[in-house]
């Protein structure tokens, strides 16, 4: 419906290559932006190939190939899994069967077969997973159904991919879009999934021409780049004053005053944009020596975060009551880990290597360069009984 909407003052495209029909459909070329398609910025993050595979416990010189079907999963998932099972060459297959718990099932009874005999074939069977953009820089090739964002964020990550048979007619777009720049495969009746990987398994150059192709129409940094565009046409909008200017005012004094006393961070955008460089920098030599992020709750249980030491900690948190429940601003990012750990231990992969960047809050004296409210970058490995960093 939109393609008919030519009175948009702006339509963003996930490529060039959709100019010329938009213009046929009687778009004029400076309304047309092909920014991308945006991504969850995770996608867009490296994760280092080898650490990938060891948090998933497998293997770095075995071919890994990930099946993907969409949010919702798909029927033909397990039919997908047994194509691969017939491939002559070791394989390990990542199945993401999403919601689809009967597709779910019908691999792991697919995965457990293939372990009781020992065969060279292993296979993680996973439901909806977060872990998406791990699994991805651990595998070599996808097999996916042609969805426009598993295909971006795949790209973003320089996977290449293998697109089933009998397509829907706007996924089957997609599959040839990425055929005809050489950057995905698509298989057909005669040339199945199976043939397409005992090809790739012979030769492994295929995947490296792959690559190639997709680092030259790929645009990782589409969220940021549409972003950059609305901002610098948002000074052409018409803003009109506030209706009482005078209470605004009075409202903007209030504050003045209560940074004064509070000593809070609140730093001009100039300023921010240089802290979020910062912390992007952080958070990049962190994940290259394979720590994943974390984000926890700002606001805990005083039980919680007392549990950890009590006098002067007691006296520095922010400590308020809603409603029955006794509450604290987190004053540290230590203990709301711990409360993490203990929560999900039986889903996590140990030694859990983990980094977080974010702000706490501390009621000490407040004085030149140090704040209340302040923004702290922590690294932990946690381990399961005994620990070797190195």
């Amino acid at each position: 419906f939109w393609e008919s909407s030519i009175g948009l003052d702006y339509v963003v495209t996930p490529s060039e290559c959709l100019t010329d029909n938009l213009l046929y459909k009687g778009f004029k070329k400076k309304q047309i932006k092909p920014l991308g398609y945006p991504i969850l910025q995770k996608f867009t993050k490296h994760i280092d190939k080898h650490d990938a595979l060891k948090q998933l416990n497998l293997k770095d010189d075995v071919l890994t190939v990930c099946v993907t079907c969409g949010g919702n999963g798909s029927a033909k998932m397990p039919d997908i899994i047994k194509k691969l099972l017939k491939v002559k060459y070791p394989l390990q297959i990542i199945a993401i069967n999403g919601n689809n718990k009967l597709s779910k099932q019908k691999v792991d009874k697919l995965a457990q077969l293939e372990s009781t005999q020992k065969a060279n074939k292993t296979i993680l069977s996973y439901g909806f997973t977060n872990e998406i953009d791990l699994i991805f820089a651990a595998s070599d090739i996808m097999v996916s159904k042609g969805g426009c964002t598993f295909i971006n964020e795949a790209m973003s990550k320089t996977l290449p991919q293998i697109f089933i048979k009998n397509l829907p007619a706007q996924e089957q777009y997609n599959a040839e879009y990425l055929k005809q720049n050489g950057a995905g495969l698509i298989a057909t009746k005669e040339y199945d999934v199976d043939k397409i990987v005992n090809t790739i398994c012979a030769n492994p150059q295929i995947i490296e021409d792959l690559k190639q192709n997709i680092i030259k129409i790929r645009k990782p940094n589409a969220l940021n780049d549409i972003t950059n565009f609305i901002c610098s046409i948002n000074h052409k909008a018409n803003y009109s004053e506030p209706e009482s200017k005078i209470s605004a005012l009075k409202v903007i004094n209030k504050v003045k005053k209560a940074n004064n006393k509070i000593k809070h961070l609140s730093v001009i955008p100039k300023n921010e944009i240089q802290t979020h460089k910062a912390i992007e920098k952080i958070q990049k030599s962190y994940e290259k020596f394979g720590f994943l992020p974390l984000d926890t709750p700002t606001i805990e249980l005083s039980e919680v975060l007392l549990a950890k030491a009590g006098g002067e900690t007691e006296k520095q948190i922010y400590r308020f009551n809603k409603g029955d429940n006794d509450l604290s601003l987190r004053f540290d990012l230590t203990v709301p880990l711990a409360k993490y750990v203990a929560q999900y231990q039986g889903n996590l992969s140990f030694p859990f290597r983990r980094y977080q960047i974010g702000k706490v809050y501390r009621g000490e004296r407040a004085q030149r360069g140090r704040y209340r409210e302040f923004y702290q970058c922590d690294i932990d490995i946690i381990g399961n009984g005994e620990l070797s960093i190195i």
